[in-house]
């Protein structure tokens, strides 16, 4: 949705979140209403950063978790 302003963008998008849709990517800044914070692009983009930073760092435990587990079963046997 292209809007001509700011406000008018957000009362848009706000009728969405009332009528159940979640999927909603603001982009642009100016947004007045705080409803909005968590759906901007800048927001989106940080929150899934976030993510990558989480997954990144369980994907190493488990690398880890793997080599201790082959060392004990070497040093066992």
């Amino acid at each position: 949705m292209v809007c001509y302003t700011n406000h008018a963008l957000d009362q848009f998008l706000t009728a969405m979140l009332r009528k159940g849709q979640r999927r909603l990517v603001r982009v642009g800044g100016m947004s007045k209403d705080a409803s909005m914070a968590q759906y901007t692009l800048f927001s989106l983009a940080r929150h899934a950063q976030h993510l990558g930073a989480a997954r990144a760092r369980i994907f190493q435990v488990h690398q880890e978790r793997e080599s201790v587990a082959a060392d004990m079963v070497r040093t066992s046997g």
